[in-house]
Formats: C-alpha cells, structure tokens, sequence
C-alpha cells in the first residue's frame, strides 16, 4: 500500500486505522465532514491530508480518491434509536454513499482494494454462539439492513470489476 484514503477517518475506528498506516509509511487521506475533521487535534495526525466531504458528493469523494491504491470505508450514518427514526437518511447514506465510494472506485485505475466496515448487527439476534462469519445473518433493524446491503454492493463490485475487498463485522469497538 502507497496511499490510502480513510473515509470516515475521523472517528474512533479511523483514528486506530490512522495510527498503524503512518507507522508504515503509508500515506493517508482522512475523509470526513468537515465538522467531524475539526475534532481531529493536529498534534495526533501527522503527515495526513484531511478533506472535508460527503460519500453523498461524488465529485468530493472522487477527488480525494485519486492515486489512492486502498479504500478503507468506514462512514456510516449509525446508532440504533437515531437510525431507527430516520430510516431514509439511514438508507441514503448507508446504501445509497457506498454505492457512491464504489462508483468511484470504478473511474479510478488506481484502487486494487475496499476494506467496508460493517457490522456484528448484520447477525441480529444470533442463533448460535459463538458466531462466524458463515452464521446466519438476520438484520432486524434498518442499520443492520443497509449494511448487509453494503457488504452485497461490495461483493458484486468485485464481481464484475475484480476489486478486491475485505469486510469486517465490528461489534462494539
């Protein structure tokens, strides 16, 4: 990996994910709203370039992708009670923003691979204990929903245009 982009880099997660690329050598693009990457203290995030964006704004998101060999895709619109009362922005964002990062990818020559973050929800309540990623899955709530339908929109991107991809179901990190 040369360079890779962070979308939803600001958070917890992209933070950690920050701090073992840059500790190789990787260059990284943190990718977030721009309130979000006003939290990130400078002092933490050296040799980072960060672009304030959407995954709903393509033209954003394709610009801050350029030359980058890696996509780690972790912006989500989540949290369980705020999900469940704003279905459609959990839709738009959740599927409709992963449609965008992967129609991105597609324009781009430059990314051999997406990471996509997904989510222990996709289990919903699990059947068996402890899970594997060949359980069952049985989202019952519209968050866990749109990202089983993130994992499928990455899985058939790979399908027809041969981008690899790793998923990973995080349960509370």
């Amino acid at each position: 990996i040369k360079k890779a982009i962070i979308i939803g880099g600001a958070g917890c997660i992209g933070y950690q994910v920050y701090k073992i690329l840059s500790k190789k050598n990787i260059k990284v693009i943190a990718f977030d709203l721009e309130e979000k990457l006003q939290t990130i203290k400078d002092k933490d995030f050296k040799n980072i370039t960060k672009i304030g964006g959407s995954i709903m704004d393509k033209v954003s998101l394709l610009d801050a992708m350029k030359e980058c060999d890696v996509v780690i895709h972790l912006a989500a619109y989540l949290g369980v009670e705020r999900t469940e009362k704003n279905k459609s922005k959990c839709i738009e964002i959740n599927i409709n923003g992963t449609q965008n990062v992967i129609d991105c990818i597609n324009k781009l020559k430059s990314v051999k691979k997406i990471l996509f973050a997904s989510s222990s929800e996709v289990y919903g309540e699990p059947i068996e204990n402890p899970v594997s990623e060949k359980s069952l899955t049985q989202g019952k709530t519209i968050y866990a929903i749109t990202k089983l339908a993130g994992e499928e929109i990455v899985k058939a991107n790979y399908q027809s245009n041969k981008v690899k991809y790793t998923i990973l179901r995080y349960f509370n990190p």
